[in-house]
Formats: structure tokens, C-alpha cells, sequence
């Protein structure tokens, strides 16, 4: 029906087969450059996500910026995947979770982990463990994270090292404090799983406050996640992909699209010059 509305004849399920394929055959060429210019780009995101292919549990990885997406498909999730689809030649500052094959990538400039993650985490950790260190450590991570936005909005292009040293210390103060609560704790596993959480906190601060000591870096890595949702959103509504091949296919086009849609560009007339003459199409740079 929908396929009708837009070209105003019949369309059948064959032909948007067929398409799909000749779009991702005629996208790699541009799928090269996007992955070029990702890998030039200061700042980027990197996630991923596991897809059903055929009944068996593949990943789908990402890296992007605000104006370009590349999915890569690997049987792994690690950062052998990583690596073979390209991605660890990065030299950039990389945003993620503190999924630690991102750590690997020894070509990065700087890390910087996902604060939306910690908040709900911590969200959690308040709800359900009743700890006041978790709703003193969201405090403090939404107060560093409007002062810095009002920061930026003066064109400041820093806090002032007397603050940075004042919410550093307002960090470890909680962490400290938090290491005490978590005695009064009666189940011994959960106790275990939350010295863990204080432990990384404390480990990785320079990380998830890389926001406050760097303007250039982001809040969180919802860029990437945003990038993930229609993947999620096709699994659920299909279940899963048939093959591998068309999971390969449908990336490279839904990164196209993602990619057309960042830069500002009509995405139908996009895909129709893709169809028709892709070495005529100019990637906006």
C-alpha cells in the first residue's frame, strides 16, 4: 500500500528485493567514502547491537557523527570485529560504553563514556537498592552537566580549574561515601555487583567526565544509539533477516539513508540518483 502511495502503481515485494540489491551494489563506492571521511572526523560514536540472520545471532556495529552513519555486520560483537571491519583505525575522541573493546582501540585520542547509560543505571540502583549515593551521583552529573552547557552558551570553551577540581572532588567524596552505605547491604551478590559499579566509576572518571575537561566532547552517546534504533525497530517488526546477504544490504542502504537524512537531503530523490547513476552522485562532504 505504501509503496503504491509513493510511485503510484503497484509495487511488487520482488521488485523492492531487487532494488535493494542494486542500491547496495551501487552504495559501495559511497559506503567507502562515508567510511573515510568517519574515520577523519574529531569526534565520533561507536555501538552495537546484535541482529537475528537466519536464526543465528549476528552484530551490527556503527560509527558516526552528526553527519555521517556506517553499519558494519560481523558474526562477533569484540573487537576482532572491530578491527576487520575497520573501525580501530580511528584516531579520533571515541564515545561509547564501557564495553571494553573499546578500550583496545589503541589508535584513539581520548575515550568518553555514556552518561545517559550511568544515569539509568544509577536510576536503578536508587530505585530498587533505596542507596543515596546513586541519586547524589545523578545530582551531580546533571549540575556538571547544565553548568557546562550554560558554559558553552557564554562561548566559554572551559570551566575554570577551580571547578573542575570542585567536581572532581565532589565525585570521590560520593564514591567514598557510597563504599560505606554498601555495607549495610544483606545480599552478598548485589553488594558484590555495586562495588564493581564504584570500582569503574572511580577507574573511569577522567572517561565519563570527559565532557567537563573537553567542550568538544558529548553528554552521551545517543548519536550512536539514535542510529541503532531503526534496526531494532526492523527486527522487531520482521523477527529477523533471512540471510546474511540481505542483512548486508539493508545496512549499507538504511546508512545511506541515515547518512542523506543528516546532510539535509531529499531522500527519495537520493535513492532514484543512487538507482540511476551512482558515479554521478556527490557525497556532501
Amino acid at each position: 500500500m505504501l509503496s503504491s502511495n509513493i510511485f503510484n502503481i503497484p509495487v511488487s515485494q520482488g521488485s523492492i528485493c531487487n532494488w535493494q540489491k542494486r542500491l547496495s551494489f551501487n552504495l559501495s563506492g559511497y559506503e567507502y567514502v562515508v567510511k573515510e571521511e568517519l574515520l577523519k572526523s574529531a569526534v565520533a560514536h561507536a555501538d552495537e547491537t546484535g541482529l537475528n540472520i537466519g536464526g543465528k545471532n549476528k552484530w551490527a556495529h556503527v560509527l558516526s557523527t552528526d553527519d555521517y552513519t556506517y553499519y558494519g555486520l560481523h558474526d562477533k560483537r569484540g573487537y576482532t570485529a572491530m578491527e576487520e571491519l575497520g573501525l580501530t583505525k580511528y584516531t579520533g575522541k571515541l564515545v561509547h560504553d564501557c564495553f571494553k573493546s573499546y578500550f583496545r582501540w589503541d589508535k584513539v585520542s581520548s575515550h568518553g563514556l555514556c552518561n545517559a547509560h550511568l544515569l539509568r543505571e544509577l536510576k536503578s540502583v536508587a530505585e530498587h537498592d533505596k542507596l543515596g549515593f546513586a541519586n547524589k551521583l545523578m545530582e551531580l552529573l546533571l549540575k556538571i552537566d547544565k553548568e557546562v552547557s550554560s558554559a558553552k552558551c557564554t562561548g566559554a570553551t572551559g570551566l575554570l580549574n577551580s571547578e573542575l577540581k570542585g567536581y572532581r572532588k565532589d565525585w570521590f567524596r560520593i564514591l567514598e561515601n557510597a563504599t560505606l552505605e554498601l555495607k549495610s547491604l544483606e545480599d552478598a551478590g548485589r553488594q558484590k555487583e555495586l562495588t564493581a559499579l564504584i570500582n569503574r566509576l572511580s577507574d573511569y572518571h577522567k572517561e565519563y567526565l570527559a565532557f567537563m575537561y573537553d567542550f568538544s566532547m558529548p553528554f552521551s552517546n545517543n548519536q550512536a544509539e539514535r542510529d541503532l534504533r531503526m534496526l531494532k525497530l526492523k527486527q522487531k517488526i520482521s523477527g529477523c533477516f533471512r540471510s546474511k546477504d540481505f542483512a548486508d544490504s539493508f545496512l549499507r542502504v538504511r546508512g545511506f539513508i541515515s547518512t542523506m537524512y543528516k546532510q539535509g537531503l531529499n531522500i527519495l530523490d537520493s535513492l532514484r540518483r543512487i538507482l540511476d547513476s551512482p558515479s554521478d552522485f556527490n557525497l556532501v562532504v
